[in-house]
């Protein structure tokens, strides 16, 4: 359950929560191993982010 998102409030643009969510997944993944690389989460998230916008508009 640690890789669903939480649910998206009211008003949020879908894509900038699915990636804060994202980062706190991986962030949550890696705390729970005891390693904390902050830095590659943003390059991480990013890519996931991309990865989701191109298959939304059905690239």
């Amino acid at each position: 359950m640690d890789l669903v998102p939480r649910p998206i409030p009211p008003g949020q643009a879908a894509t900038k929560y699915l990636t804060k969510q994202l980062k706190n997944i991986i962030l949550r993944s890696l705390k729970e191993r005891k390693q904390h690389y902050k830095t590659c989460v943003i390059a991480v998230s990013w890519g996931m982010k991309m990865d989701f916008i191109s298959k939304a508009n059905g690239l």
